[in-house]
């Protein structure tokens, strides 16, 4: 599979600036992951067109799903502010 360097780049930016920051601070901070989202949602319609931007956020909205409910198979309950 070839992936034009207009897209790796990015992907490789992130991806290694997640790493370093969640290696030193345990988290990654939602400067890189919103970027990150819209990237990937944005992405695949230069080349589909509107069918790849449909594909993108239905997808995208799968996999919010899927990790908001992550936490909850092991009984991860929300902080609450007290």
């Amino acid at each position: 599979m070839n992936v034009p360097t207009w897209i790796a780049v990015p992907v490789v930016a992130m991806t290694v600036g997640a790493a370093i920051t969640d290696v030193r601070d345990r988290r990654i901070p939602n400067l890189i992951t919103g970027p990150a989202l819209l990237a990937g949602v944005i992405a695949p319609r230069s080349g589909r067109g509107t069918t790849g931007l449909t594909d993108s956020l239905l997808r995208a909205a799968v996999a919010g799903g899927f990790s908001s409910r992550a936490g909850c198979w092991d009984g991860w309950e929300p902080e609450t502010s007290s």
